[in-house]
């Protein structure tokens, strides 16, 4: 570790629960910048990237998805975590983040719990592509996410094949019955 303090961006034009999230942060020990709209956000991220962006759906000017979705498309910032906050909970918002590149999402209010376990994970998940990254691990993309969940399809572990037809597992896909 480098001695430099973990930074999170929080972006929310809502001064109380910028100031809310940036709390909870720093008594983490990690350190928090707040700022209230889309573009100091852009800025902001310009002039320094963060280490990760607390980021909310609801702006002025340009929205939280818009703000995602330039981030992620630009190669300089497309590795950092953007956990998308907001206070909608249907399904297409939820997809509309995920298409814009959000790698989590925080529902409003915010639970101090839920926030630090989700800061955690996608901290440890930041971590460890840097270190690939220094490790010139070939098989790291630079567009690619740190902590990219798999798709379903992926995901499930496969079944083992049955080596015989008598066996209860192949029984159970054919729809045969027990013998007793």
């Amino acid at each position: 570790m480098t001695g430099t303090a973990f930074r999170v961006l929080v972006v929310d034009d809502d001064p109380d629960m910028a100031a809310f999230l940036a709390r909870l942060l720093t008594r983490e020990g990690m350190a928090a910048d707040t700022v209230a709209d889309a573009e100091a956000a852009l800025a902001r991220v310009a002039a320094g990237a963060p280490d990760m962006i607390l980021l909310d759906v609801m702006l002025p000017g340009a929205d939280g998805f818009t703000v995602c979705e330039r981030l992620k498309s630009d190669p300089a910032s497309a590795m950092i975590p953007i956990v998308l906050v907001t206070a909608l909970e249907d399904h297409e918002s939820r997809l509309r983040g995920i298409r814009a590149g959000a790698d989590d999402f925080l529902t409003k209010p915010v639970r101090r719990e839920e926030l630090l376990a989700r800061v955690k994970t996608l901290r440890g998940c930041t971590r460890r592509a840097a270190s690939s990254r220094r490790g010139g691990s070939p098989r790291r993309s630079s567009t690619r996410r740190p902590c990219a969940r798999p798709s379903r399809a992926t995901s499930r572990r496969a079944l083992p094949r049955a080596s015989s037809p008598s066996s209860p597992r192949t029984a159970r896909r054919s729809g045969a019955s027990r013998s007793a």
